[in-house]
């Protein structure tokens, strides 16, 4: 562990921490020093993607990889996620700790695949501590779980309006895409919704994991696991029933298929973003770059609109697009979001006109597109600090969304080159036209 690590991904994990701690702070929405944590957190990530260009050994010891995992740990004691910090919380925070560090050093053969499971069965845990059993106190939860019974008893789900928590909207019809009402339908039958989210969360440490393994080799794999299991988002992506989980563990259930799967690899990625498209900019540079994935991706995206299609017409088009896809146009910004706008408010200063972020974020990525290293963990990397630019100068942006962030840094450094001194990954590098798995296209 005294070999030294490549510039680029000490960066990264520290906008990963930065990230983490400022949406941890008061579960994601605005404060001061939430707000600069994240703004810190994506210069180190516009700094990881400069260093990833020409690729430098640090000065920083491996030891930072532990460290940086228990830092993470110990954020799910966050004062915005553990109000008063209860004995059970605190004592299983510590569990996830000890648990998370011990994988991050430990080869894959030897307990590694056991510690893993502990932790991962932690941030259940964790989650179910915090969690009422088919009750929650925001509207998210409702919107599924309400609408997928709907859909149980053969009723159109997007036909009855919800009240909202969400600050001038009253109530509103289901708002998101019918796959997540499909998968979250066969849970829904046990009571709580939320067991589709803790199953896409453990689905996506799996593919994580399973990344690691095939990218890095076995003896450094568990770092990386041990990331995407202390991150603190994962219990309270669960708690709150958000939906971005779907088409995070999508993206990365697309990553490990491509190989040997390719039709499974499409239809995973188009189900998960017909729950909420909000990760497709971690896959906008892969677009752009690759054919292959190019492919992939406009067939996936074909596949979420065929799901789509049956609902629609039993809504109604026009009404099901107004639902699903005007509604967020039409809502005004959140002056309590964890952004650029909260800010502003905060100072009572006019907020950001709409196409500030926008042409902001075109910029950043007309820059990355055209002098971006072409590999896959350079992409992701970009893709996760693009859509960091985007979540900060967006109307709104909270917890949910900056969980989006992390998982496509951790993404970017578990199939990124492990660096000298490491085991030599299972298998080689390829060029363009080999697919994911088999090796990712350089």
């Amino acid at each position: 562990m005294a070999v030294p690590i490549p510039l680029w991904q000490v960066l990264a994990l520290a906008s990963l921490e930065l990230v983490a701690l400022g949406s941890a702070w008061r579960q994601g929405t605005f404060s001061n020093a939430a707000l600069l944590a994240v703004a810190f957190g994506l210069l180190a990530g516009g700094g990881a993607v400069i260093a990833r260009r020409r690729p430098t050994v640090s000065g920083v010891s491996a030891w930072i990889w532990p460290l940086a995992v228990e830092g993470l740990a110990l954020m799910n004691l966050a004062p915005g996620l553990d109000p008063g910090s209860s004995p059970t919380q605190a004592a299983l925070t510590v569990v996830l700790s000890c648990v998370t560090v011990t994988l991050c050093l430990c080869p894959w053969p030897n307990r590694a695949v056991l510690l893993a499971m502990i932790g991962a069965g932690t941030d259940l845990a964790l989650a179910a501590s915090r969690m009422v059993w088919g009750q929650a106190g925001i509207d998210v939860f409702w919107f599924t779980q309400r609408s997928t019974e709907r859909l149980l008893h053969g009723l159109n789900p997007y036909a009855m309006a919800y009240p909202t928590t969400t600050p001038g909207l009253l109530s509103a019809h289901f708002p998101y895409g019918p796959a997540l009402l499909l998968l979250a339908a066969p849970f829904r039958l046990l009571g709580d919704i939320r067991l589709a989210n803790a199953a896409a969360m453990m689905l996506l440490i799996a593919c994580i994991g399973n990344l690691a393994r095939r990218h890095v080799g076995d003896a450094a794999a568990g770092r990386y696991l041990a990331l995407a299991i202390a991150m603190p988002f994962a219990p309270f992506m669960i708690v709150q029933a958000w939906p971005e989980v779907y088409p995070v563990a999508a993206v990365a259930l697309w990553l490990v298929l491509r190989p040997r799967h390719p039709r499974w690899a499409v239809l995973a990625l188009g189900t998960g973003l017909c729950t909420v498209p909000t990760a497709l900019p971690l896959l906008v540079f892969p677009w752009l770059w690759w054919r292959d994935a190019r492919r992939g991706i406009t067939l996936a995206v074909l596949v979420a609109v065929l799901i789509c299609v049956p609902f629609a017409l039993w809504a109604g088009i026009g009404k099901f697009i107004a639902d699903t896809v005007l509604l967020q146009l039409r809502l005004a910004p959140r002056t309590d979001a964890l952004s650029i706008n909260g800010l502003l408010a905060h100072l009572g200063r006019p907020l950001l006109p709409g196409w500030a972020g926008i042409s902001v974020s075109a910029v950043c990525l007309a820059a990355f597109a055209l002098w971006g290293t072409r590999k896959w963990d350079a992409a992701l990397l970009m893709g996760a600090v693009l859509t960091l630019l985007a979540f900060v100068t967006a109307k709104w942006a909270f917890f949910d969304y900056y969980f989006i962030v992390a998982v496509g840094i951790v993404l970017a450094l578990a199939v990124a080159d492990p660096g000298p001194g490491w085991a030599t990954p299972r298998t080689a590098v390829g060029d363009h036209a080999e697919a994911v798995g088999t090796a990712l296209p350089q």
